[in-house]
């Protein structure tokens, strides 16, 4: 056998005898485990594995925690972890990168995206799983639709070093406000049960959501509930997703825009049809005292809403509205709004689903019973009924008598606007 073949059996020889010990690098006992971020801090920590935060502006601090369950009570010489944002720049976004692992340990820099634990003598990691947490400070808006991820995770223990699977550890910032209980982005008949749930509950029962009590004061009640009702059908979702608006795409203008004297309210009502990518509508009013002028120009902004009418009193003889159609991009041209008949378009019926407070002439009370929303109306002698899903039950109506004054409802005690 010549000296070659000799070396290369000698070779392959010497690499099978070691190829046990390269296995057991790559395969350790981290090996694969799945890695978890949480974004809710607790004290003591505690893995809820809340992978979301609201948009973050400049000057926000991110803060999230590292867990590995499966590594509970693992030995380990440290960690090195990598964080991206997909689709940006990170730097122009996240400036210091800090954090601390679990002991206490300051996390070592080693690159504007990479962190790095070491315990030169071997530590255990806790029963619970927690590695760390790390702080990101926010040099420019993180808006809805936005996502950080851990890039990549690697744990050593002795000779070993394991890659973790980290396909799940990323963060989203979906665009989220009031009354959007369940973080989709939408105020709509899911975040009302959630919201039903909780009502007149206090900060001492269980299950009290400081998220509906809306004012504050410790107890989630009317107040709370009418708040909840000036933000329902508000979508915050951006990022032109299926299903969803556009926001970097200024919306058109308003179709069929017109106004008419309703005489169930005594003002007049604007309304216009929905239009794609719009998330609100600004109107505006002629506020001239002897002829129209032309919006922009003369005119004044009246209201800026989410749904698609709104309500006026002018004094004028000489009336004009105009309505924009906006989102995060901008709004659209104005469209002067035409002028019909009451009985064109059938007045102004109340709505068949959640209840709207513009809705009725004299909305005095409010109560819930029997699994329905009673919505007192003094004007009209009349109390209306909603189910929980908000849609309206007009065979659970009935009158008022003439005599009563000051008609009103009570939830548990009265509840009087």
């Amino acid at each position: 056998m010549s000296i070659l073949k000799r070396i290369s059996l000698c070779s392959l020889f010497a690499s099978l005898l070691f190829l046990p010990s390269f296995a057991q690098h790559f395969l350790g006992a981290f090996s694969g485990a799945v890695l978890q971020v949480d974004t809710q801090i607790e004290n003591p920590v505690q893995n809820n594995n809340v992978q979301t935060l609201p948009e973050q502006k400049a000057g926000d601090t991110i803060q999230f925690q590292l867990f590995v369950p499966a590594g509970a009570g693992q030995s380990t010489n440290g960690y090195t972890v990598e964080l991206d944002l997909p689709g940006k720049t990170f730097s122009s976004y996240i400036g210091n990168v800090s954090g601390m692992d679990w002991t206490g340990g300051v996390l070592i820099s080693t690159g504007s995206t990479k962190l790095s634990a070491l315990f030169p003598t071997g530590t255990s990691v806790p029963s619970t799983g927690y590695l760390g947490q790390l702080d990101l400070q926010v040099t420019r808006s993180l808006e809805g639709g936005a996502t950080l991820i851990v890039k990549s995770f690697q744990m050593t223990s002795g000779s070993d070093v394991d890659v973790l699977d980290v396909s799940n550890a990323i963060i989203t910032f979906p665009a989220t406000g009031p009354g959007d209980f369940d973080g989709n982005g939408n105020v709509n008949l899911a975040d009302f049960l959630l919201f039903v749930a909780v009502f007149n509950k206090t900060s001492s029962d269980v299950g009290f959501d400081a998220r509906m009590d809306f004012d504050g004061n410790e107890i989630v009640n009317l107040a709370d509930f009418l708040a909840f009702v000036e933000v329902f059908d508000t979508t915050y979702s951006t990022g032109g997703g299926q299903g969803g608006p556009d926001s970097n795409v200024i919306p058109p203008p308003p179709d069929n825009a017109r106004y008419w004297w309703d005489t169930s309210i005594q003002e007049y009502r604007i309304t216009w049809d929905p239009t794609p990518n719009a998330t609100s509508y600004r109107v505006y009013y002629d506020s001239a005292s002897f002829f129209n002028v032309s919006c922009p120009g003369g005119c004044r902004r009246i209201a800026n809403v989410s749904d698609t009418t709104t309500a006026h009193l002018s004094s004028h003889g000489t009336i004009g509205y105009w309505v924009r159609a906006c989102n995060d991009a901008g709004c659209s041209n104005y469209v002067r709004t035409s002028y019909v008949r009451a009985s064109k378009v059938g007045g102004y019926p109340l709505p068949t689903t959640i209840i709207r407070q513009s809705a009725f002439d004299h909305l005095t009370g409010i109560t819930y019973a029997n699994g329905r929303f009673y919505v007192v109306d003094s004007r009209r002698d009349k109390v209306y009924a909603y189910m929980s899903s908000g849609q309206r039950d007009a065979i659970s109506d009935f009158n008022l008598s003439p005599d009563n004054r000051t008609p009103s409802a009570s939830w548990r005690k009265s509840c009087d606007i």
